[in-house]
């Protein structure tokens, strides 16, 4: 991600560099007309193209706090000042389309609306800075059974990682009943649902979204990555559920 956001800035400078040589040229070399209309062409076409390497810039996820919640906005493309992208939020994944402009400062002011079949949908306000990859604005719901909020949202890429968690090797291997004997009821609920953060699931039941939140590593993505589980994780999931509700039955025979 660094390497093309350094190469992306030095084709920047580069076009810019052209720029100004042509623009001098266009003011000092004779004064043929057919010859200046040419440059101008060219300067134009230069300008063009360095607010598509802008425009290259924009698209991507911005992930901070929302209020007490996490919240993923993804610019999916932006172009000739549209939008369309989506929010994933406290279990919620809205998609959302709107326009785009460029402010005096260089940064990009942004409006995008949820579709508002949902009551708890709204209208996104940003500014976007390219340079240190953060947007900043508010959020203002449609409807007033919940109120307006602030945000200020970092860039960051998710990428899988199995690594990730306590328990990682759910994801990595077949489990068996006897291993997860020694487990309590919240220790297999970790083990489970570390599954589906691993993959970016944004959780609805509010204490393992808060839980999840906090860990450095997960990053709310989508609410639907049934796609995503392996084999190995389905049978792991189904023989966690079985345990876990074997604990919450017979709890003074379970567990240590």
């Amino acid at each position: 991600m660094k390497i093309k956001s350094k190469n992306m800035k030095k084709l920047f400078m580069m076009n810019y560099r052209v720029i100004v040589m042509l623009f001098s040229v266009t003011l000092f070399a004779c004064s043929n007309s057919q010859k200046e209309e040419e440059l101008s062409i060219k300067i134009d076409k230069l300008q063009e193209e360095i607010e598509s390497f802008k425009e290259q810039g924009l698209s991507g996820t911005y992930i901070g706090d929302f209020g007490d919640n996490m919240i993923n906005i993804t610019l999916v493309d932006c172009k000739d000042g549209i939008v369309t992208g989506y929010s994933v939020c406290a279990g919620n994944d809205r998609d959302m389309q709107g326009k785009y402009s460029i402010n005096e400062d260089g940064s990009f002011y942004f409006e995008l609306d949820e579709p508002g079949d949902n009551k708890y949908d709204g209208s996104f306000k940003f500014n976007l800075y390219v340079q240190n990859q953060t947007i900043q604005g508010s959020w203002d719901p449609y409807k007033d059974i919940v109120k307006s909020k602030n945000y200020l949202l970092k860039k960051r890429q998710y990428q899988y990682n199995v690594n990730n968690g306590d328990y990682s090797y759910a994801s990595q291997r077949y489990l068996n009943q006897e291993e997860l004997f020694g487990f309590d009821l919240d220790e297999l609920g970790e083990m489970r649902n570390e599954i589906y953060a691993r993959y970016g699931y944004s959780f609805k039941n509010k204490s393992w979204r808060y839980y999840f939140e906090k860990q450095d590593w997960y990053i709310p993505t989508r609410i639907d990555i049934r796609d995503k589980i392996t084999k190995v994780e389905t049978k792991n999931i189904a023989l966690i559920k079985d345990l876990e509700e074997y604990w919450d039955i017979a709890y003074d025979d379970f567990g240590r």
